[in-house]
């Protein structure tokens, strides 16, 4: 088997190439009433969420699968560039942070056990994202994905899926009241491994979802709402385009020097319930 890192793209390359797409984009553009959030960028996801919603989880898993492949490489010696046994920690921005939270929480192998996670525009409840953008996907893709995930995914017979702790954790994470107590009381015990950063004008993923996911208390004390002082978007946070590169360059060495610092503190403290 190929090591898990050798795996991470996997998308044929027609799929960048906006000549290839023009019929796919056309046929998408015509059947929706010439949607505005249809475009090259998202046509190819858009249509198969649209085709397949299943297809959100079966490729979630799969990253899960991989991710949980490298860490165990790791920690096991097998991989060239770490040391046996070396603690291994997280940044994750946007869908990688509900990713990265399903992995904590499904904990496989106990391989997660004393992962510090660091989140940057991401850690919201399912429910409350919002990824209509022509960086995303268009809306009738999304308002599919939504409906499939609040309304049936889960509610099929139990062979359809595997239901196991990958499972468990990401049907956790659909919607605030689904199993909340034991959600939030997980979050709340690995508090002092969680940091992160949300947006204040980020509509994609916003605050509110991430304080429906971790619980106000705990969301309060690990995630800071910053607002830039400069336009900026959830799909371009740090936009090159913007004249107060003064402001643009402090904002994102404040981001990342605080995850490093984060990252560089000594071992957590469990917290004892």
């Amino acid at each position: 088997m190929g090591r898990a890192v050798d795996r991470i793209d996997r998308a044929p390359l027609d799929w960048s190439n906006p000549r290839s797409l023009t019929g796919l984009l056309n046929l998408r553009k015509h059947r929706y009433g010439g949607d505005r959030s249809v475009s090259f960028a998202n046509v190819t996801l858009s249509e198969r969420i649209s085709e397949n919603p299943e297809r959100f989880y079966l490729s979630g898993r799969q990253t899960w699968a991989d991710l949980t492949g490298l860490f165990s490489e790791i920690r096991n010696g097998r991989h060239s560039l770490f040391k046996e046994g070396c603690r291994i920690d997280i940044f994750a921005y946007s869908i990688g942070a509900f990713l990265s939270q399903v992995a904590l929480m499904a904990n496989e192998q106990n391989l997660f056990s004393d992962s510090r996670l660091f989140m940057f525009c991401g850690g919201s409840i399912f429910r409350s994202m919002c990824g209509i953008s022509r960086s995303i996907m268009d809306r009738a893709a999304f308002n599919r994905l939504q409906d499939y995930y609040v309304n049936h995914f889960g509610c099929e017979p139990l062979e359809r899926w595997r239901r196991d702790n990958a499972f468990n954790a990401f049907f956790r994470m659909i919607l605030p009241d689904r199993e909340q107590s034991e959600r939030e009381g997980f979050f709340t015990r690995i508090r002092n491994r969680i940091a992160g950063v949300s947006l204040a004008k980020d509509s994609v993923i916003p605050y509110h979802g991430v304080r429906d996911a971790l619980g106000g208390a705990t969301a309060e004390s690990v995630i800071t709402l910053q607002d830039f002082p400069f336009d900026y978007t959830h799909e371009n946070p740090f936009p090159l385009q913007t004249k107060d590169q003064n402001s643009l360059n402090a904002a994102f060495g404040n981001l990342f020097s605080r995850a490093a610092a984060f990252f560089a503190c000594p071992p957590y403290r469990v917290v004892e319930q």
